[in-house]
C-alpha cells in the first residue's frame, strides 16, 4: 500500500515537475496529441533510448556521473579560486547536501563524492 497522503495509483513513482517556455510546452502537448501518447510516455521513450545510445561501453549511470563529478569539481576549483581558504571538506559537505536536496539515490551521491574525493580531495 502506498502513502495515505498520495493520491497516485501508481507506487513506487515519483513526479517530477518542470517548467518549460509556453512554445516548448505547446509543441509537446500538440506532439503527444497528435500521436496518442501521454506526456510521461514520450519522456519515458526519450530517456530509454538515450540509455540505449550511450557509448563506449559504459551503462548511461556512469557517463552521468562522470559528468556531474566533472561540473561539481569544475564548481570546486572556481570557489576555491575565489576563497583560498575554504576547505575540500566543506565544500564537499554541501555538495552532498545539494544532492541530498535533489533527491539523488543515496547509492549515487556516495559514488558521486567518492570520485570528487578522488579527483579533487588533495586539499
Amino acid at each position: 500500500m502506498g502513502s495515505v497522503l498520495s493520491t497516485d495509483k501508481r507506487v513506487g513513482y515519483k513526479l517530477m515537475g518542470v517548467s518549460l517556455p509556453p512554445s516548448t510546452h505547446t509543441y509537446i502537448t500538440l506532439y503527444c496529441l497528435s500521436k496518442g501518447i501521454k506526456q510521461s510516455e514520450l519522456f519515458n521513450t526519450l530517456i530509454e533510448h538515450w540509455m540505449l545510445d550511450v557509448k563506449d561501453g559504459y551503462g548511461a549511470e556512469v557517463v552521468l556521473i562522470n559528468s556531474l563529478v566533472k561540473r561539481i569539481s569544475a564548481n570546486w576549483k572556481e570557489k576555491r579560486k575565489k576563497n583560498p581558504k575554504l576547505k575540500f571538506e566543506t565544500f564537499k559537505g554541501r555538495a552532498e547536501q545539494d544532492l541530498l536536496a535533489k533527491r539523488l539515490h543515496p547509492k549515487f551521491i556516495e559514488e558521486v563524492l567518492n570520485k570528487l574525493e578522488e579527483r579533487n580531495g588533495k586539499d
